[in-house]
């Protein structure tokens, strides 16, 4: 499922024992993963751009992130933070989220946080399935400055992300709060379906 971290993406050595790239257990050689026995956390890169809104991206926006989040401090209490490289993207964008949905699981099965970097809103579908293959109710925070509810024809999955999980049956979904919708960029409807959602 995974490809290696290249060197020029994860060099322990360029950082000092004090900062997270330094004590981070990455994926760096092909079929010797990091031993995830003792993990806390565990990130997974997806350079998924199928099902986004139509704006330019690039393949490497995991690796750009990790540029920045090893060179942070960590915190007071050390977590045990293990890279799992980036996930190789499916045939197609469903086949993607099987995967992811499958990796996410084994993760949360083993009480490994995991952390997606990169890809689409979208991939939050596959992130939900995970917890719903494990019959577990779930809680989702966003920010965003809308309601992924979709709704128009044209609309990709990283629109309508949120709609296709409330409306999925069984659904495991207990609680959903977003943080900084703008009024101007959500259709009225949309915010009288949450409210109304809210009280029932």
């Amino acid at each position: 499922y995974f490809k290696p971290l290249t060197p020029e993406v994860f060099d322990p050595e360029s950082y000092s024992h004090l900062r997270v790239g330094h004590q981070i257990k990455a994926y760096t050689t092909q079929g010797q993963f990091p031993d995830l026995s003792e993990a806390d956390l565990v990130l997974i890169g997806i350079a998924e751009n199928r099902g986004r809104d139509a704006q330019p991206t690039q393949n490497n926006g995991p690796d750009e992130i990790r540029k920045y989040f090893y060179k942070l401090f960590p915190a007071r209490k050390q977590m045990k933070i293990a890279d799992l490289g980036n996930m190789q993207t499916g045939s197609s964008l469903e086949d993607t989220w099987a995967a992811l949905s499958e990796i996410v699981g084994a993760l949360l099965e083993s009480s490994i946080i995991p952390i997606i970097l990169g890809g689409g809103q979208h991939l939050s579908w596959a992130n939900y399935k995970a917890y719903e293959n494990m019959g577990q109710i779930i809680n989702i925070a966003s920010v965003d400055p809308r309601f992924d509810l979709g709704g128009e024809e044209a609309d990709t999955p990283s629109q309508s992300w949120l709609s296709r999980i409330i409306l999925h049956q069984p659904n495991y979904l207990f609680n959903y709060t977003n943080i900084g919708y703008q009024t101007y960029f959500v259709d009225q409807d949309a915010i009288k379906l949450m409210k109304n959602m809210f009280r029932s």
